[in-house]
């Protein structure tokens, strides 16, 4: 039982240091990738297979982003950055 707490208390520690690490970040200017992923959704969804294609980005992934900020109703860093955090989060599972 013991060990099971300590595995835990120590995920949690260091996805808090990640996360106060990587926090003032959040709102910095758009990287290459993502200035590109930006300029891929910037034109709707009717334009994401065309645009992410021929970059050889997942298309999946270019669908979801652009959904994400169509239901959002944004384009800023922080959102195009917000969807792959939460996928992240969602990947960690209870042994």
């Amino acid at each position: 039982m013991f060990e099971r707490a300590a595995t835990w208390t120590q995920a949690a520690l260091i996805g808090a240091i990640t996360t106060l690490a990587w926090l003032p970040y959040v709102s910095a200017p758009l990287l290459l990738d993502e200035t590109g992923t930006w300029w891929a959704i910037a034109a709707g969804a009717s334009q994401v297979w065309t645009r992410f294609y021929p970059s050889g980005q997942s298309i999946l992934y270019g669908y979801l982003i652009c959904a994400f900020s169509w239901l959002t109703g944004s384009t800023a860093e922080w959102i195009l950055r917000l969807l792959p955090i939460l996928v992240s989060i969602g990947t960690l599972r209870k042994k």
